[in-house]
């Protein structure tokens, strides 16, 4: 609609109830190497749009090919369409106003595909019940005509209808009926598909549609409800395909969806009675957006020799996942964190100023740092010292001589504490 010059191309359009491509209120546009199968009208040109070239486009199996209301040209001069009822005698009249031609068209006869129709799932409602019906899929080449059976009596043979036909169910009594529908084409072909229809003397349960649910892990009082409405015999509730949660009575079910790790879940219900089913799904998106906590322990200073060193770190998280430990930048330690607190032993280290850093990170990535700074003097200065050598390393202090440093790491759990010993060599200054 109201476009100018525009080039439509290469497209394929099938299966339209209505129409393939309309153009209204358009100009000197372009339609070209397009094909056009299986639609109730292929091109259709309205008032105000003319001047338009189509040419190189293919129709079959349409119930009118092309239909213009206005001038426009379906050649360039040269070659125009194909038309699967094209019969090799001169020209090919569009349908329409316009009374166009096209004068160079040419037979195109797509590989014959068979009749077939699709099988729609068995229907069940209540009396009373609206808004179902059976919807078939036809394909194939020249569908011609159609019978519609109810309950094996014939509705009369009519002309094809349609590629996707829906037939609404309404005004049946109680009790089983079979809808049958039987398509034939000019080759003296037919196919056709039942529908079971099983209409119950009341409806089936119905089932109320609550909202999804969002929140942050960790966070409590989060819930939603059914209300089923109906008679019925026992439900289910799946979460993400297994079985969550059973009953058998009441009007409203309550669901707490509490206590969930971070992701996304389904809850669905399924309600039971002779006369049907009733169901829902509600999704629930958990999310952890709160990065680790861990404190800050005041920075540590003591003696040479000195004993009962520790760095202590409060931690929390509703999802903790590992930990890491670095000295002076390079890791010494990682492993798994369970959310309790971070204990290691600094004792037997050498004079000199060190830095432990921590840090912890949860299931979902997020991450928390902290450092503290372990000064160390020598045991007849209390203020400590910078050593300058000849030769230097990053965080290292000159090793002159050796001896082991054990660092304790106390990880608490549940049921009790893990304590890992690392053994490190950390070379004492003489």
């Amino acid at each position: 609609d109201g476009c100018s010059s525009l080039a439509i191309e290469n497209n394929t359009l099938t299966y339209n109830d209505v129409v393939g491509i309309f153009i209204i209120n358009s100009g000197s546009c372009t339609l070209k190497n397009n094909t056009f199968m299986y639609n109730t009208i292929g091109l259709e040109i309205q008032n105000d749009a003319s001047s338009n070239l189509i040419y190189l486009n293919k129709f079959a199996v349409n119930d009118v090919h092309a239909v213009s209301n206005t001038i426009n040209e379906f050649d360039n001069g040269t070659i125009g369409n194909y038309y699967d009822d094209y019969d090799g005698e001169g020209v090919y009249d569009i349908l329409g106003l316009g009374s166009c031609i096209d004068r160079y068209p040419i037979f195109w006869n797509p590989s014959y595909e068979a009749l077939s129709i699709d099988s729609p799932a068995d229907v069940e409602f209540g009396v009373g019940e609206s808004g179902h019906s059976i919807i078939w899929t036809i394909t194939g080449s020249n569908p011609t005509t159609q019978e519609l059976f109810i309950d094996g009596v014939s509705q009369g043979v009519v002309d094809f209808v349609g590629y996707e036909q829906t037939i609404y169910l309404y005004g049946l009594d109680a009790g089983e009926h079979n809808f049958t529908l039987v398509i034939n084409d000019g080759e003296g072909s037919s196919v056709q598909d039942t529908v079971l229809v099983t209409v119950y003397p009341e409806p089936a349960p119905a089932v109320s549609t609550p909202g999804d649910v969002d929140y942050e892990v960790g966070s409590t009082s989060n819930n939603f409800s059914w209300t089923i409405t109906g008679t019925y015999s026992s439900y289910e509730i799946y979460l993400d395909g297994a079985i969550y949660q059973t009953g058998t009575s009441g009007s409203v079910i309550f669901v707490s969806v509490d206590g969930l790790h971070s992701g996304s879940y389904n809850f669905t219900i399924v309600v039971y009675s002779s006369y049907g089913q009733g169901t829902d799904t509600v999704f629930v998106t958990v999310t952890d957006t709160v990065d680790p906590s861990v404190s800050s322990p005041a920075d540590l200073q003591y003696t040479e020799g000195e004993t009962g060193n520790t760095i202590e770190w409060t931690v929390d998280d509703m999802e903790p996942d590992s930990y890491e430990l670095t000295l002076n930048g390079t890791l010494f330690q990682s492993g798994s964190w369970n959310g309790s607190a971070i204990t290691i032993n600094v004792d037997h280290l050498s004079p000199a100023v060190y830095i432990f850093t921590l840090t912890l990170y949860d299931e979902t990535g997020l991450s928390s740092s902290d450092s503290v700074t372990v000064t160390v003097t020598p045991t007849d200065d209390v203020t400590p010292t910078t050593t300058t050598t000849t030769t230097t390393t990053t965080g290292e202090v000159p090793p002159t001589g050796g001896n082991e440093l054990y660092i304790g790491i106390g990880i608490g759990g549940a049921v009790g504490a893990i304590a890992v010993i690392i053994i490190m060599m950390i070379l004492r200054k003489r």
